[in-house]
């Protein structure tokens, strides 16, 4: 990724970003020295690797009429000028140097974070999303009443939720109240 953001950064390359519809099929046009095959056009769905172009079972067609492969060209060209086609190489490489691929590692204690960010994210959305019904908030500490929440969030995510606690917690009254949110 690092050669990669070099790569754009010093101009070796142009990737552009078409945004007047979706695309998913690739296409590689294939340029050769070659009076008899002068351009293969390869047309499909997979991934320029390996296994893309080999293991996946994905639908590649080669293209080696010549009528055919000049009429991809021009299809290419037409979509490569369009107005809707946006140089982004500043922007990608941008990306790259921000991201976890940039050159700078990053702190343990950084990476840590982002990890309980993102596993905390459903519990955040349930206390965030979810209220205590109010006969329950005068009567719940302020741990039942996240758990409440956040129970909530995963029965709805995922139809349903083990509460679990030492003896005397209050799973009954959080298992009441989420029923009452329920």
């Amino acid at each position: 990724m690092q050669r990669l953001a070099h790569q754009l950064k010093a101009g070796k390359f142009v990737v552009k970003l078409y945004l007047r519809h979706s695309l998913h099929a690739k296409l590689y046009l294939i340029y050769q020295n070659n009076p008899n095959l002068p351009t293969i056009g390869f047309l499909g769905s997979s991934n320029l690797t390996l296994s893309g172009l080999h293991h996946q079972g994905e639908l590649n067609v080669d293209v080696l009429d010549h009528d055919a492969t000049n009429k991809l060209e021009r299809w290419f060209d037409g979509l490569w000028s369009d107005r809707f086609c946006l140089d982004i190489p500043k922007e990608l490489a941008q990306l790259i140097d921000e991201s976890w691929a940039r050159e700078a590692l990053i702190s343990p204690y950084h990476i840590y974070l982002k990890i309980a960010y993102h596993l905390s994210q459903e519990a955040r959305i349930g206390l965030s999303e979810y209220r205590v019904p109010k006969e329950f908030r005068d009567r719940l500490f302020d741990f039942q009443s996240a758990a409440v929440k956040i129970a909530a969030q995963h029965v709805n995510k995922h139809g349903g939720v083990l509460i679990g606690d030492v003896v005397g917690l209050g799973k009954t009254m959080v298992g009441s109240a989420l029923a009452r949110i329920l």
